[in-house]
């Protein structure tokens, strides 16, 4: 009687673990990012810092199936050329305190909260390697702020949306070229951006793998800003994935660069834990110092 109880639920159990194709992809994860900085100059030291706690829900429905059945299972999309429409909410809360070098200064305190809603489109011919893609993103922020001195309480709401189209091609079985513009449009301010990104997945004798992804993007605001980026990764198996990125930002208000380390594992083959930690480090004028960092953490699951 226990054989037969126990027969259906381990025949279940094997062939879902087993499973190498999905249709669904649901995601979770939590991040929390911190900066702080100073300012010195001859009445003394301006010191602030802030934190911010970000929540984040996504899903994608793999339209023409998605398999896992060669390479690292965290690029399963790319490698196996997967259609898909996914859709993902971001809310976050952010606070921040400064303090003044004058003791008569109250410390200026502030308050953010944003939401974040986007929705992307991705369609691949597998047998031509071409694919389009496409989406829209909608951030609504609030913020308030108490400033020092006179208490002076300022709030502000400020929406954005942020379109994107975009082309590419496979050139070979595991790499790929792709062009984006994306277009921002914030409270009457439009911007534009070009992005060219390079994928590739490649072999390191016979057990491990690798990944490489560069990318670079260009601003109409000014033609002199641009951001660049490279990404390495390394597959021992075929269920862990851990490596390293950078960024690099050509500006003359925001520039600078960006660490990032992370790594994925997949304790099931439909189950994937991530992490990762990044370091900024933007560009400063004398007797201004400022970093930051944001650790998060992920989980997802396919069925």
């Amino acid at each position: 009687m226990l054989r037969k109880i126990l027969a259906p639920a381990a025949l279940v159990f094997t062939g879902y673990a087993a499973a190498d194709t999905f249709d669904y992809e649901v995601r979770a994860g939590y991040q929390d990012a911190t900066s702080d900085f100073s300012s010195t100059t001859q009445i003394g030291n301006t010191r602030g810092s802030s934190d911010t706690d970000s929540f984040n829900l996504g899903g994608s429905w793999y339209f023409a199936g998605l398999s896992d059945d060669e390479g690292p299972r965290s690029r399963a999309a790319f490698l196996s050329r997967a259609s898909s429409l996914s859709l993902a909410y971001a809310q976050s809360d952010g606070s921040s305190l400064s303090t003044f070098p004058d003791p008569m200064l109250p410390p200026a305190r502030s308050k953010t909260s944003s939401d974040d809603y986007s929705a992307r489109f991705r369609y691949v011919g597998k047998q031509s390697g071409w694919y389009g893609m496409a989406g829209v993103s909608r951030l609504e922020t609030e913020f308030k702020a108490q400033t020092g001195g006179p208490i002076v309480v300022i709030s502000d709401e400020v929406d954005a949306t942020l379109y994107n189209l975009g082309v590419g091609k496979y050139l070979g079985k595991s790499t790929a070229i792709d062009l984006n513009v994306f277009r921002a449009d914030t409270d009457g301010s439009d911007t534009t951006n070009y992005a060219l990104r390079l994928t590739h997945i490649g072999n390191i004798g016979q057990d491990w793998q690798y990944g490489l992804g560069v990318s670079a993007s260009q601003s109409d605001l000014d033609g002199d800003d641009g951001t660049y980026g490279a990404r390495f990764s390394l597959f021992p198996t075929r269920d862990f994935e851990f490596g390293v990125g950078i960024t690099h930002r050509d500006s003359d208000f925001f520039g600078g660069e960006s660490y990032n380390g992370f790594l994925s594992w997949f304790a099931r083959p439909n189950v994937e834990l991530t992490a990762s930690y990044t370091e900024d480090n933007p560009d400063t004028s004398p007797g201004l110092k400022l970093d930051g960092s944001a650790t998060a953490i992920g989980a997802s699951i396919r069925f």
